[in-house]
């Protein structure tokens, strides 16, 4: 016989700037979302672009992209913005883990005029900067693990990571970089070296 087991608990939650924001009472249906490895396939050992997808009541006008307008009749929760932390956690059995978090890329309101009352937000997680951040300008390093590669593209980076995890590299690569273009990105770097190792990568930025 197997039984079911469900969330205790999910929580939607934005960072103001100082304290997160717990907005659960204003979400509406369901929670679209996913990130982290999309299996153990070779195409698929960086990974993917995580997304989440939610819709929120905005008949008070909390949501917006536009911020306060008292013109409009805006009164948008502080620090509530594109580019703000967002945050799904799950409760079980008392304990309480981040399922996704990420950052707001879009919101899209409906005004009172149109009727519907709500705002749909769209986030995207941390691999979306090695995405569009270029390599240009690197310069061939020499005998490097993977996790020493890594820790160089991230220096790079626009928005840093929190914290990182990395497993020693078990092979030392003569050279890396040294096939980056002028439109290389730096996810076919994490791709490149995640192949060559046979290993997995999943970046974070855990807010």
């Amino acid at each position: 016989m197997t039984t079911e087991q469900y969330l205790e608990a999910i929580t939607t939650e934005y960072y103001d700037g100082s304290a997160w924001v717990d907005i659960t009472a204003y979400v509406v249906g369901d929670i679209k979302g996913g990130n982290g490895l999309g299996g153990w396939k070779p195409e698929n050992r960086v990974g993917v672009l995580g997304t989440l997808n939610i819709t929120l009541n905005n008949k008070s006008k909390f949501f917006s992209p536009m911020g306060n307008d008292v013109a409009r009749g805006l009164s948008t929760l502080a620090g509530f913005t594109r580019g703000a932390k967002i945050r799904i956690t799950g409760t079980f059995r008392g304990q309480t883990e981040v399922i996704w978090i990420g950052r707001i890329m879009s919101i899209d309101s409906d005004d009172m005029n149109w009727g519907n009352e709500q705002a749909r937000l769209m986030a995207v997680d941390w691999m979306n900067v090695p995405v569009d951040f270029p390599m240009k300008g690197a310069t061939i390093a020499l005998n490097q693990r993977i996790d020493e590669a890594l820790t160089l593209i991230l220096a790079r980076l626009s928005l840093q990571p929190e914290a990182t995890d990395f497993d020693t590299g078990s092979f030392t690569f003569p050279a890396v970089f040294d096939n980056v273009q002028r439109k290389t990105m730096a996810l076919s770097e994490f791709t490149k070296l995640a192949n060559s190792e046979l290993g997995y990568i999943y970046v974070r930025q855990d807010g």
